[in-house]
């Protein structure tokens, strides 16, 4: 059996130092999304003392003694202590940087279309009335901003209509997009809009019932940063009157989008960076990371390709969210890139990269090690139903459909359920999941699992590597299993001879690497953290 040449380093505030003779059944994990996961491994130590190479959160490599590459970066997580016939020793764990990003909870607004979320303000008429409605035609949403039918309406008196997520987040305001239609037309009732505090107008016409077309305001027409909020108000002009029930003005296609950072922390200012009501998936990925990974990963030297065409149209996390939350919900969207960080660079920072997924096989070897591949047609689905809330909060469907001849051959329609959580809800977004959905189960899935215990070929790089240094995230051709016909020359996931490596994880005992292909393994403690994620992301 091969030997594993590796070192583990440890440093706290009394001690760094590389240990290798006194650690035992070293092992280490990695995800295609996220980079290196979890570590754990035996240090012989007594028991009735504290050793200087235990402290919680102490930063860990594991190291290739061969030529100093690191094959696993993270923290300490918990130490546990045991004794009984072969010592005495402590039991470390470690978690990736991946840890980093859900240690901190805090509300995000992206894009907002949420209609409940807006308010009366307290300066308005008593009789005033705020709150999401419909157009005449009930085709589209819209915020309802209007005096009472009936009442009297003084003049110089108005009703506004506000939104307080990005204010109360302590976010920045960057956009804000509608079309007012009128009840009536009048001129003696005017549509008006204000930047607060400092009362910046930014718009004022009179009610027409015709639409206005699409009106957009970003942070040049107002106080930067000092207004993080912008009221929609109908104000009386003329003397005092009392309307009927058509003096109101409707706000549809209401979006509302807060600032984005960069990658490497510097935040988007320019007006002209927020003329759409969409967002970008990598643009979040740089705002998560600028926002919430300064001085934990090197923005400067991260790459995210920002290839990605999806348009998301609703991501607010007014009640707090975590940066890892937000990563899982973009890539449900966007499935085809994965994110990850491993290696720690000299200057203490952790590498990142959000990419595409391979289209070129990395890997090649055979199934000598173990294979155990559990493809198996029930994972085939020809309709996703994807349920969501609109921004009215109302529960909606979108039924998404797909050609699978495997299940058209006889007649068959398989359906899935999908839920998409209130933060993430749009029509769009629904369209987008249940699309994506289907594209990954329109051929047999796979659960194989390979084992490796000895060399293989590094194609891309033109040489062996070692199973400790498998990276997942990578096709690997598997060859000397049944394939169909051509399949051993497929130079891209065929779900036969060439897979998707999702997971790896290397133990030191057999020195050998557990590869998961096509998707990640099911264990229970991985089954509770994902239960955990969905539940605290909202989803029922």
């Amino acid at each position: 059996m091969i030997r594993a040449p590796l070192g583990v380093r440890i440093k706290t505030s009394t001690t760094d130092q590389v240990l290798q003779g006194e650690i035992d059944d070293l092992s280490f994990r990695k995800l295609a999304n996220g980079g290196d996961a979890s570590s754990g491994f035996r240090l012989a130590r007594r028991l009735d003392q504290n050793p200087g190479e235990i402290e919680p959160y102490a930063p860990i490599w594991i190291y290739d003694l061969r030529n100093g590459r690191q094959c696993w970066v993270g923290r300490m997580a918990g130490p546990g202590r045991s004794a009984g016939s072969d010592g005495e020793f402590y039991a470390v764990t470690g978690e990736g940087p991946s840890a980093y990003l859900r240690d901190r909870t805090t509300p995000l607004i992206y894009v907002d279309t949420d209609l409940s979320a807006w308010e009366k303000f307290g300066g308005s008429i008593r009789s005033g009335q705020v709150g999401p409605d419909e157009t005449a035609a009930g085709t589209q949403d819209g915020l309802k901003v209007g005096f009472q039918g009936g009442t009297l309406a003084p003049q110089g008196t108005y009703v506004d209509g506000r939104n307080l997520r990005i204010n109360n987040a302590g976010l920045h305001l960057a956009s804000i997009s509608y079309a007012v239609t009128a009840g009536a037309n009048s001129t003696t009732f005017f549509a008006e809009a204000y930047a607060y505090p400092s009362e910046t107008q930014l718009d004022s016409r009179d009610l027409s019932t015709s639409s206005s077309g699409t009106l957009r305001f970003t942070l040049d027409d107002w106080d930067f940063p000092g207004d993080t909020r912008v009221h929609l108000r109908i104000y009386r002009d003329g003397a005092d009157a009392t309307p009927d029930s058509n003096a109101f003005i409707l706000h549809t296609g209401l979006v509302m989008r807060s600032t984005l950072y960069a990658e490497y922390g510097l935040e988007f200012t320019d007006g002209s960076d927020y003329s759409n009501d969409f967002v970008y998936a990598w643009e979040i990925v740089a705002d998560v990371l600028g926002r919430l990974g300064q001085g934990i990963f090197d923005g400067a030297d991260a790459f995210i390709d920002s290839t990605g065409t999806h348009q998301i149209t609703q991501l607010a996390y007014p009640q707090g969210t975590t940066g890892a939350g937000v990563l899982d919900d973009v890539a449900e969207l966007e499935p085809a890139y994965t994110w990850k960080s491993w290696q720690r660079l000299d200057n203490g920072l952790f590498r990142f990269f959000y990419t595409a997924k391979p289209t070129t096989v990395r890997y090649e070897t055979d199934a000598k090690g173990g294979l155990e591949d559990q493809s198996d047609s029930v994972d085939l689905y020809n309709e996703c139903v994807v349920r969501w809330r609109d921004s009215r909060g109302r529960p909606r469907t979108t039924i998404v459909t797909s050609d699978v001849p495997e299940l058209t051959a006889r007649g068959l329609t398989r359906s899935y359920a999908l839920d998409l959580s209130d933060q993430v809800g749009s029509s769009g977004n629904a369209t987008r999941a249940g699309q994506q959905f289907l594209a990954e189960h329109a051929t047999a899935g796979n659960a194989a699992r390979l084992i490796i215990s000895e060399p293989i070929l590094d194609i891309q790089h033109g040489r062996t590597v070692m199973p400790w240094e498998i990276e997942p995230d990578a096709l690997i051709r598997v060859r000397g299993i049944n394939a169909r016909p051509d399949s051993l020359q497929a130079a891209t996931r065929d779900g036969s001879t060439v897979y998707w490596i999702a997971e790896t994880e290397f133990q030191m005992s057999t020195c050998s690497c557990s590869l998961s292909l096509d998707s990640y393994s099911v264990t229970t403690a991985r089954a509770i953290a994902d239960l955990r994620d969905r539940l605290y992301r909202g989803r029922r």
